[in-house]
């Protein structure tokens, strides 16, 4: 099994890539385009990972994104989520709403797959601090 790792949006966004459990390749996104603390998707890293690992973003079993968009969805704005400008803004204000039916818990990780002719694997957004501990 592949899974490559990618943690962006905050400081030293990097990628990682593991097949079968095991490190392959990891690297931050600073060492190819030179910016100290880059917060830039880790394009570069990404290639860099899956080069090391000879295959290719199709032969990726999971793509796992550090941050989880979901834990953000205990912070309901009513201001900000009630009226929002883009469609795909839904992915939060749906949710957002849903949620305030609930007992609102924070999901540990969302998953989000895509239609067979897409050629991207599925992606789970991770709590940020369990990434940490994961292996």
């Amino acid at each position: 099994m592949k899974i490559l790792g990618l943690n962006h949006g905050e400081i030293n966004s990097s990628a990682a890539i593991f097949v079968d459990g095991k490190v392959i390749a990891a690297a931050p996104e600073e060492r190819f385009n030179r910016q100290k603390r880059t917060k830039s998707f880790p394009k570069n890293s990404a290639k860099f990972c899956l080069s090391s690992a000879s295959t290719n973003i199709e032969g990726v079993d999971f793509v796992a994104q550090a941050w989880n968009p979901g834990a953000a969805w205990l912070k309901y704005n009513p201001t900000i989520s009630t009226n929002r400008v883009k469609r795909e803004d839904y992915f939060y204000s749906i949710p957002d709403h849903l949620l305030n039916l609930t007992d609102r818990v924070a999901p540990e990780w969302v998953f989000m797959d895509f239609p067979s002719t897409c050629k991207l694997p599925p992606i789970y957004y991770v709590q940020h601090h369990l990434t940490h501990a994961a292996k």
